[in-house]
């Protein structure tokens, strides 16, 4: 398995964050990962809302839960509708600053960790634990 950061799209002068390079005997396909931190305070976010159908017995948590998700799939959908397709696998990997992950990441982080050595997948998941506090900072920036 070979991870190579900030890889070209091919045919473009834009980038993903990261490229995966694997093997069958790995377990991991090959595939590029943008990753993308969204703050629920957006204007996207605020205007996510559910049908009226889905309020019936929800508490306001669980409401609030699914409206984030919502949001977190939408950024996700939008990523893939805008990748150019390639020969290669793309996965939009969408966490909140808050640290809650769209469905693809979320599996994606499964699947990781029940094929990486624990040492190659605690150093990822400090990495990404990272990459929300550097997000995090920005917004509180002066």
């Amino acid at each position: 398995m070979q991870v190579h950061l900030e890889p070209l799209i091919t045919g473009t002068q834009r980038r993903n964050h990261i490229r995966i390079s694997g093997s069958a005997s790995s377990g991991l396909g090959s595939e590029d990962i943008d990753i993308a931190i969204v703050s629920l305070a957006s204007q996207d976010s605020k205007t996510a809302t559910l049908p009226l159908a889905a309020a019936g017995d929800d508490s306001a948590a669980e409401r609030m839960a699914k409206l984030v998700h919502k949001h977190l799939n939408a950024v996700a959908s939008e990523k893939r509708r805008r990748h150019l397709p390639t020969d290669r696998p793309f996965r939009p990997f969408v966490l909140s600053l808050g640290g809650r992950m769209e469905t693809d990441a979320r599996d994606a982080l499964k699947l990781w960790k029940s094929i990486m050595r624990g040492g190659i997948y605690s150093l990822l998941d400090r990495l990404l634990s990272l990459g929300l506090l550097r997000a995090r900072a920005r917004c509180f920036e002066p």
